[in-house]
């Protein structure tokens, strides 16, 4: 009903009036007709904002449905500290205001996409002898250091350098990788990232060398070789 009023007052108004103008009618045709197709443009603006917050209720809350269910997704995964870097990311973009366009949909879109190929997260946070480091998993090592080194590391004066060295020999001494591996490190190199290094080990029986990357500063350990 509402929307055939309104087409009565944005169309057929404004053409009756037209038509009563250029035709002999009377002053009181033309006089009704004009205020109801005036009254027309009144409706044809009130349609518009209502069609334009109907778009916005569509965009805005399919996104944050989105966002929310991929929080929740990582949340329940123990990827706490992704969900807190990414919400972060999101405050960080500009406030609505008449000066900027906020599209918030696009942003909470990219944060979902994001989070939904953000590599798999597991905590370490005591020794796991069954665990088996698989390629392309995180791993954070908290809780107390349990591993004490035979010897000292001798690589470059670096601190970061040192922390990552003890942090793949604490991760190796709490996984399976303890009974393949010979501790310690054998070296630590820097990688392409600048936060992380690549430390080497020496497998037990002449089997090679095994690499982990290595982020001392968030506590993260990764799989860089088999």
């Amino acid at each position: 009903m509402d929307l055939i009023l309104l087409f009565l007052l944005a169309v057929v108004f404004p053409v009756a009036w037209l038509v009563a103008e250029l035709t002999d009618r009377s002053r009181r045709v033309r006089c009704t007709l004009g205020i109801l197709a005036i009254l027309g443009g009144f409706g044809v603006a009130w349609l518009v904002v209502l069609a334009n917050r109907w778009n916005c209720d569509v965009w805005y809350g399919g996104a944050t449905r989105a966002l929310l269910g991929g929080v929740l997704e990582k949340l329940e995964a123990g990827q706490a500290d992704l969900v807190k870097q990414e919400l972060r990311t999101l405050l960080a973009y500009p406030s609505p205001g008449y000066a900027n366009r906020v599209r918030f949909n696009e942003w909470a879109n990219a944060s979902v996409a994001r989070l939904k190929t953000s590599p798999k997260f597991m905590a370490v946070a005591a020794r796991q002898g069954d665990l088996q480091p698989q390629p392309g998993v995180l791993y954070g090592v908290e809780g107390e250091w349990l591993y004490a080194p035979a010897a000292r590391y001798s690589g470059p004066a670096n601190r970061w350098a040192v922390a990552a060295w003890r942090l793949a020999n604490e991760f190796a001494f709490r996984t399976a990788l303890r009974s393949t591996l010979e501790l310690p490190a054998q070296s630590v190199v820097e990688s392409g990232d600048n936060d992380c290094r690549e430390v080497t080990f020496i497998r037990k029986n002449g089997g090679g060398n095994l690499k982990l990357r290595v982020d001392s500063q968030q506590g993260i350990v990764s799989l860089e070789s088999r």
